[in-house]
């Protein structure tokens, strides 16, 4: 038997199963506008064109920013997502989810009496057995029924954001990995743990 030269442990052709996912990413985007540009300029107090578009472009950095940090979509999304392997469960990223469209296993689409489906807004899919994965659903919330505190967070980064735009190189002394602690504190209860 070989061993393995950097962990002193023997090589195998076995796979890891895991339940999360090797690989996602956005298929379509499904939902409307999150914040609207002329809302974000009234809430910035801006009433000239002249930043039209810097905020427009900010306005969509800062809702990916939360939503990286929070590990949901804000915005309804139709996502993939692809597993390597798993065995008997696997955990959908991000979410709140909603309608599966398609589980396949080994390149084989499944019928919903071949699986089950566990949660309500964070799923899971199980009795699937061991194979590679491949998951088509929807995630993200409907239009208008955003929690009122991710629309704070963005607010508040969107001014922060705004705020210091003239000097970049100069870093605000109230931000934490990327996001000011008051849009921390407003999400905190909405953040998905890491998987």
């Amino acid at each position: 038997m070989a061993i393995n030269p950097t962990r002193g442990a023997p090589l195998t052709h076995y796979k890891q199963a895991s339940p999360y996912a090797t690989s996602h990413d956005v298929i379509e985007v499904i939902g409307g506008d999150f914040i609207t540009p002329n809302r974000a300029k009234t809430v910035l107090g801006v009433n000239h064109n002249e930043d039209d578009s810097y905020i427009a472009t900010l306005v969509d950095g800062v809702v990916g920013q939360v939503e990286r940090f929070c590990r949901i979509d804000v915005i309804k999304k139709k996502r993939y997502a692809y597993y390597r392997s798993a065995h008997g469960k696997i955990v959908l990223p991000y979410g709140p989810h909603g309608e599966i469209h398609k589980v396949a296993k080994d390149g084989v689409d499944l019928t919903a009496d071949d699986y089950d489906i566990y949660g309500i807004k964070r799923k899971t899919i199980e009795g699937l057995g061991y194979g590679v994965f491949y998951v088509e659903f929807d995630s993200g919330y409907d239009d208008n029924e955003w929690p009122p505190e991710i629309e704070s967070a963005c607010y508040q980064e969107l001014s922060l954001q705004y705020k210091n735009r003239q000097d970049p190189d100069t870093p605000s002394m109230t931000s934490v990995n990327n996001m000011s602690v008051e849009a921390r504190h407003l999400l905190s209860g909405i953040r998905r743990k890491a998987l």
